[in-house]
């Protein structure tokens, strides 16, 4: 009895302190609840007030809220930016009558008291204290650029003291942002300090606050997630960058050309390699996967347009070595995330940024039609790498910049078999690898070694015509169809077959259509009777093979009955 006597009470304990729990439970519901209907503008009833009142209707809790959300949150906006108008107004009024000084002092003092008013409000107003502590520190930033910009009779005379100074009020804005955690804090300091960099006339000091605006933004992007300043800032990095190469028009100068290049190249580089950081540390970032391929393509784009703008304005006799390390500092990273297991669109965009920019190196380095010669075997080894990485994309784009360097060759004035048959021998060993590899390279269709026959098929044909003599195109086209024909049943492969039906096809309009004009008795009766010995023979292979499978279809059914 005893023994159940106390399992009885450790079981009403039990249930006590779980029915506590719940009242605790809704008690915190409860009051959670009236809390929101009373920002929501409802009244509600309480104890003390057991009296019930009207609920307004939705329409006037909707208007209520945008009353109350303009009333508090607008007129904050409204009534510090009239401030700070004003107060600009009055300094340069007391400027115009001839008193610098005074002006700063009734700027500074101004400041000064929109502070004392943001801290009395912070505790009851905390988005009015807000605003007016971001409108004291914009004042700040203007009164103190005033001393010696942008005015006849400057304070003080020396620019880098003031320079010191703004970029001291850029830092106080970043510092703010960080502790507050406040997206608009950093926006505005981040502007601060490019605006600090464009009002200095140092061109080192300019090209280093710019990198380090970009050190900021990939800060910002990683602990906070604030994918908008990032992708605003990089572009306005870059544009910044393009303007001081242009002399700084902003600063009201005339667009020219710098005369020096100032080493602005290695800070073009530094602003590309800050902001692909991104790429490993794309774990550490939480945006979505569209967002992050806008963030990277961008980065690109931005970057090769500056690429391109330096070239032309200081490096069009020596840009070979440039796109060389850029290519190899491109390869390096993609592999970098390879080994990082990173995904399969990073580092395949970092690689086929490489590549590019090798053909462009290749381009300088040789002439034409060699360049041809060396982008063909580019591209057989740039299909071998994309085996390596699995990636479907480097195909992909290898394929597209492989036929429009084909176009090109085929357009040039001045082909030569060797670079033809080059063509020939990177499109059959291209097509080999991507048959070999297909489940690697995850491709689904044929269409790409399609593509790379094709360029076979035609390369072989184009190069045989332009490297015999005329009399013989008729006999060497059809020696190529019987060598297609001898591939494929080397490699057990019917493509092949389908080439050496179109190059006899192409053999037979050619030679009723060009070589039956022009050449001789004799070496027509020569080319006819080899043309038709090769399409004998492949018909009698083909007439054989049907046959033979024929039979052993009628043969499969009576083998079937007879073993069961």
């Amino acid at each position: 009895m005893t023994q159940s006597n106390q399992t009885n009470r450790s079981d009403n304990d039990s249930l006590l302190k779980r029915i506590q729990l719940l009242e605790q439970r809704i008690s915190r519901i409860e009051e959670y609840l009236g809390n929101l209907q009373f920002r929501k503008g409802v009244l509600s009833s309480s104890p003390d007030f057991p009296e019930k009142k009207a609920s307004p209707s939705g329409i006037e809790q909707t208007e209520n809220g945008i009353e109350f959300k303009v009333g508090e949150f607008g007129l904050a906006w409204l009534g510090s930016i009239v401030l700070l108008i004003g107060i600009i107004f009055l300094m340069n009024y007391s400027k115009d009558i001839g008193h610098p000084i005074v002006s700063s002092l009734i700027g500074y003092f101004s400041v000064l008291c929109v502070f004392a008013l943001s801290h009395v409000l912070r505790k009851n107003f905390s988005h009015l204290s807000f605003m007016l502590q971001l409108s004291a520190h914009l004042l700040l930033y203007y009164v103190s650029l005033l001393l010696h910009f942008f005015t006849p009779q400057p304070v003080i005379s020396q620019s880098w003291i003031v320079i010191s100074l703004l970029l001291i009020i850029s830092g106080i804005q970043i510092y703010l942002a960080v502790k507050k955690q406040s997206k608009l804090y950093g926006g505005m300091g981040i502007l601060l300090c490019l605006l600090t960099a464009v009002f200095s006339e140092s061109l080192q000091l300019q090209f280093s606050l710019l990198l380090f605006t970009s050190c900021i933004t990939l800060f910002f992007l990683l602990r906070y997630s604030w994918w908008h300043i990032f992708l605003f800032f990089l572009f306005l990095v870059y544009f910044s960058h393009l303007s001081f190469l242009l002399g700084n028009p902003i600063m009201e100068h005339s667009i020219r050309q710098i005369s020096s290049h100032g080493f602005n190249l290695l800070y073009l580089l530094c602003y590309f390699g800050v902001y692909s950081l991104i790429a490993p540390l794309r774990r550490k970032l939480s945006i979505s996967d569209n967002l992050f391929l806008l963030l990277l393509i961008w980065n690109g784009i931005c970057f090769t347009v500056m690429l391109v703008m330096n070239v032309i304005f200081f490096y069009q006799d020596n840009y070979i070595g440039i796109f060389g390390i850029l290519a190899l500092l491109s390869l390096i990273f993609s592999v970098i995330l390879k080994s990082m297991e990173s995904s399969q669109f990073e580092m395949s965009f970092y690689a086929c940024f490489g590549f590019m920019a090798l053909s462009v190196s290749v381009y300088g380095y040789s002439q034409l039609p060699n360049t041809f010669l060396w982008l063909a075997l580019q591209s057989l080894l740039v299909v071998s790498i994309a085996l390596w990485f699995k990636s479907r994309l480097i195909t992909i784009v290898n394929t597209i910049l492989f036929l429009g360097i084909l176009i090109s060759y085929l357009a040039y004035k001045n082909p030569t078999g060797m670079i033809s048959f080059t063509f020939a021998i990177v499109s059959f060993g291209s097509a080999r690898i991507l048959n070999w590899k297909k489940e690697r390279l995850s491709l689904r269709t044929d269409l790409m070694r399609n593509m790379y026959l094709g360029a076979l098929l035609t390369m072989m044909l184009y190069g045989l015509y332009h490297a015999i003599p005329q009399e013989y195109t008729t006999l060497c086209w059809t020696a190529t169809a019987g060598l297609f024909f001898l591939t494929s049943i080397l490699l057990k492969n019917f493509k092949y077959r389908w080439l050496a039906i179109c190059t006899l096809f192409i053999t037979v309009v050619y030679l009723l259509f060009v070589d039956l004009a022009h050449l001789e008795l004799g070496y027509r009766v020569i080319a006819f009777f080899f043309l038709a010995s090769i399409s004998l023979g492949v018909s009698l292979y083909y007439t054989k093979r049907i046959k033979k499978h024929k039979d052993s279809s009628e043969n499969s059914p009576k083998d079937g009955n007879k073993a069961s």
